[in-house]
């Protein structure tokens, strides 16, 4: 169970690309502990989102709150408590994943000491020993995911987003990575926010559901009260909800 402290919150965010309205008026927050999906179909909103509260791209207005500390005042602060798993990877594919662990870790200020902990516990936790001197640009799709994974990690982030984490992972893989977040939040009071169209990856693990649609949230709640609503289906919620945001 997450504690009361609210970690990371997000007050009245606007983003426009051009004429697009990607996000008017979203607000949300999450606490210690908690994993928060932001569940929506593609084009919603939420790689933007995401993209946001890690300090990629800046909004129009509103404001991001890390562990209390405002992300436009004092971003250096508040970015070193963020790990963020892209939609599609994001790798650099030239670099082998030692070497790409190696460069995460520059960014972060990672000692050599705590690099060579930290790097051998994410290859032993997601099982890259095998190909951890492998070009990148030769890798599978599902293997690069894991190595997007593993990087986030690494400088052991208290806040962990993750825009279509299991995308390109098998079967046994996405069970693998599932699993590990819940530890990951339960286990060591860290804060997950998990966008994703895949209500697998929502019902399964999150604590917490917004409902995006349109650039706009539509929903907030528990997860067994969205199930509530749809009278025992994840499914049948959603989609009720979304027939209703385009009436």
């Amino acid at each position: 169970m997450y504690s009361g402290r609210i970690s990371l919150r997000v007050e009245k965010v606007y983003k426009t690309f051009g004429s697009l309205k990607a996000l008017y008026d979203v607000s949300l927050h999450a606490r210690k502990g908690e994993i928060v999906g932001i569940l929506g179909p593609n084009a919603a909103g939420k790689t933007t989102l995401l993209r946001i509260i890690a300090g990629i791209i800046k909004a129009d207005s509103g404001r991001v709150l890390i562990h209390n500390t405002d992300l436009d005042r004092n971003p250096q602060e508040a970015k070193r408590h963020i790990g963020i798993v892209p939609e599609g990877a994001g790798l650099i594919d030239k670099l082998t994943p030692k070497e790409y662990f190696q460069f995460i870790g520059g960014i972060y200020g990672i000692s050599k000491y705590d690099f060579s902990t930290r790097y051998r516990e994410v290859v032993e936790l997601f099982d890259l020993g095998a190909i951890q001197d492998a070009l990148i640009e030769g890798l599978s799709k599902g293997q690069k995911q894991k190595v997007a994974i593993a990087s986030a990690f690494l400088h052991s982030p208290s806040i962990l987003l993750l825009d279509e984490p299991t995308a390109n992972l098998d079967i046994e893989a996405q069970i693998q990575v599932r699993k590990l977040f819940v530890q990951y939040a339960k286990q060591y009071g860290n804060t997950l926010l998990i966008a994703s169209h895949i209500l697998a990856n929502i019902e399964g693990i999150c604590d917490r559901v917004y409902i995006i649609g349109n650039g706009r949230i539509l929903y907030e709640g528990k997860v067994e009260e969205l199930i509530f609503e749809g009278k025992g289906s994840l499914e049948r919620a959603y989609v009720h909800i979304m027939r209703e945001a385009k009436e």
